[in-house]
């Protein structure tokens, strides 16, 4: 899409001075700095070393004991080791609940950097929209200053009457209130702009320069649906689990006789322990089942409302994007009309009437380009949401 050059070159004026901040600058600032991010991370890393606790193999138990009285008490464990044998692959199943732990957790934490990606770029993009606008309300004023200084020479000259001298006075009042007005609503939104990133002092000015993109999404990248998809995993995981605890246990014991005997013995025993509740084992299974299917029918559900979604904010995008384009090639045809009505007035061919109109026009013109922007940027971001798509930054 083309940019008028003279648009440009009153928002480079605006920033002139204060060193801009970046799209992409912000959102690395905000992975840096919200504690939200870090207490993601965190959560994630407290799943990984669970999981890795969960699957490590049993180690061996040792025991050691002596009674006070020869008649009580066990007759040949006052020295034993136990080792816990793994026959039926409950490891197995505990590691697999715990790799679903931490794809839940991740997909979690995927999540809080899309909502934060959501927020940043929210408070971005209208602090960029505030920056067009408060560039274009400055440029207004510098008009209605010089049409001032023009309209005061000419009455000085006896050329037009005094009431042009006060309406051009009226004019540049008008002009400097809007600019004061909203050089405050650009204050305002970089003060949240900040927030949004962790910044304790506003960030002094951001990159007005088109910086979104229209990303391509994959469904398959939405955290929330990679979060159902877990569970599902996570809950197959636990029946698995669920399944192999009411198999039988097998434990390979190293015993020594009791040391009140005078001879000393040491033996080897094979310990089969069993747990005989089958019923309790296929109800568990079957909930876990159930639990499996539900959210595989969620992660169907939301799937089908977000591809209805992203079609309707392609709609949105395809909208907005002719509108600014259209209002660009008007702005051009606005901005050649007022130098002409200026030099026209300068040299006494046109009036101070044609003047305020066409100033007023590009004034109009510049707020509904910035408008328009601002809906193109923001429909670009709710698609980077509705996507799942996460912008690249450097950590």
């Amino acid at each position: 899409m083309r940019t008028t050059v003279t648009f440009v070159l009153l928002l480079a004026a605006a920033g002139a001075g204060a060193q801009s901040l970046s799209l992409t600058e912000a959102l690395a600032q905000a992975r840096h700095n919200r504690p939200a991010v870090h207490a993601a991370r965190l959560n994630t890393e407290r799943a990984r070393l669970s999981a890795r606790a969960a699957g490590a193999y049993p180690g061996p138990t040792f025991g050691l004991g002596q009674s006070s009285q020869p008649d009580l008490g066990a007759t040949d464990q006052d020295l034993y080791v136990s080792q816990p044998l793994d026959i039926f692959g409950r490891v197995a199943a505990s590691r697999a609940v715990g790799r679903a732990q931490v794809a839940v957790a991740q997909t979690e934490e995927r999540q809080a950097l899309l909502e934060l990606q959501d927020e940043v770029m929210r408070a971005y993009v209208e602090a960029v929209a505030a920056t067009r606008l408060s560039a274009a309300a400055e440029a207004q004023r510098s008009v209605a200053e010089s049409v001032h200084q023009a309209t005061r020479r000419r009455f000085e000259e006896g050329r037009v009457p005094e009431v042009q001298v006060t309406r051009a006075e009226i004019e540049l009042e008008r002009a400097k209130q809007s600019a004061l007005l909203r050089k405050s609503a650009l204050e305002a939104a970089l003060t949240r702009l900040a927030a949004s990133v962790g910044q304790s002092s506003p960030v002094p000015a951001v990159d007005v320069a088109p910086s979104l993109v229209d990303p391509a999404v994959s469904l398959d990248g939405r955290p929330d649906i990679q979060a159902l998809e877990a569970k599902r995993r996570l809950t197959e995981a636990e029946a698995t689990t669920t399944a192999k605890s009411h198999l039988p246990e097998i434990d390979l014991v190293g015993l020594r006789s009791p040391w009140r005997g005078d001879e000393h013995t040491v033996g080897v025993r094979v310990q089969l322990t069993w747990s005989l509740n089958p019923g309790r084992s296929r109800d568990e299974q079957a909930a876990a089942r159930k639990a499996a299917e539900a959210d595989a029918k969620a992660a169907e559900d939301l799937r089908r409302r977000a591809q209805a979604e992203l079609g309707a904010v392609d709609i949105e995008v395809a909208a907005a994007r002719r509108q600014v384009e259209s209002l660009e090639a008007v702005r051009q045809a606005a901005s050649d009309l007022v130098k002409k009505s200026q030099v026209g007035y300068s040299n006494g061919y046109s009036t101070l009437l044609d003047v305020l109109e066409a100033t007023r026009a590009v004034r109009e013109i510049d707020v509904d380009l910035a408008e328009a922007q601002l809906r193109l940027d923001l429909a670009l971001v709710h698609k980077h949401t509705v996507g799942g798509k996460l912008v690249e930054v450097a950590r």
